[in-house]
């Protein structure tokens, strides 16, 4: 019996047309590494900008020890998770290097989540008697308040307030590209529901979290605390998840606005 040949593919291509492929694999290579460096950029741009935790202290004591061994004030920042104008104003005060340019040379920062009790947060709010998130608190290095911020105020307000606090020139730290950015406008979410306490709220909002990537918000509603998913730039653009959601999860949602102004929330 005679074997049987073995059949091998054979693409009858011409020369014109596997320079084309060649061509195609070299385009997506540089691509490719194009791509990745200009990741690579941004993430180290990114981890070179100050913000708010690379600046903060691990503890409110130690914070209290070097502003008194480096004769600076302090600035406490309390936030709370799930808390869409914590998130809003972070972003905004961001934009301002000279903000924290000034918070390098003249203060000692810490910040804390009053929900995470394991690290004394609970006790420095009720001790401040911090109701609105997110609040920014300005004391001296004996821990005295000398002022306090929310996000009702803006960039411009806030660096004002520090530069006279540090007796800093205020024409150094003057950033003209801050002073024109037009005041934040709500954007919209999607409301959930309700619970009655903080906690439940806390606990419905991790568990949504977990497969909702653009942002889950607790918000004060009524009496207890609403669950919102966001952040839509654009009523259209909530309205088109809204549908999404009824038709391919069969979940109700109600559209709301979020406020970038802070909440009060009750603990």
């Amino acid at each position: 019996m005679k074997p049987v040949p073995r059949l091998r593919p054979h693409l009858n291509l011409g020369l014109w047309q596997r320079q084309r492929i060649r061509q195609g694999f070299v385009f997506s290579f540089v691509l490719a590494v194009g791509m990745a460096l200009v990741l690579s950029t941004l993430r180290e741009q990114q981890a070179a900008l100050p913000n708010w935790s690379s600046l903060s202290r691990p503890a409110w004591s130690q914070t209290l020890s070097e502003a008194r061994l480096e004769g600076k004030l302090c600035v406490v920042r309390f936030y709370t998770d799930y808390c869409y104008p914590c998130e809003a104003w972070e972003s905004r005060l961001q934009q301002d290097h000279k903000l924290f340019e000034l918070l390098e040379a003249a203060y000692v920062l810490y910040e804390i989540d009053p929900w995470h009790t394991f690290n004394g947060g609970r006790e420095l709010a009720e001790r401040y008697h911090i109701t609105t998130y997110p609040t920014l608190l300005i004391t001296d290095a004996d821990g005295q308040e000398l002022a306090r911020y929310s996000a009702l105020e803006g960039p411009s307000t806030l660096r004002n307030a520090l530069v006279a606090k540090a007796h800093a020139s205020p024409s150094h730290y003057f950033n003209p590209d801050v002073e024109s950015l037009p005041p934040m406008q709500p954007v919209f979410g999607l409301s959930l529901g309700n619970k009655d306490s903080y906690e439940e709220a806390r606990t419905w909002a991790s568990q949504e979290a977990l497969g909702w990537a653009k942002g889950v918000y607790i918000e004060p509603h009524g009496t207890g605390y609403r669950l919102v998913l966001g952040s839509f730039a654009t009523k259209q653009e909530a309205k088109v998840t809204q549908h999404f959601l009824e038709v391919w999860e069969q979940r109700k949602t109600r559209l709301t606005p979020l406020s970038p102004d802070g909440h009060a929330y009750d603990f």
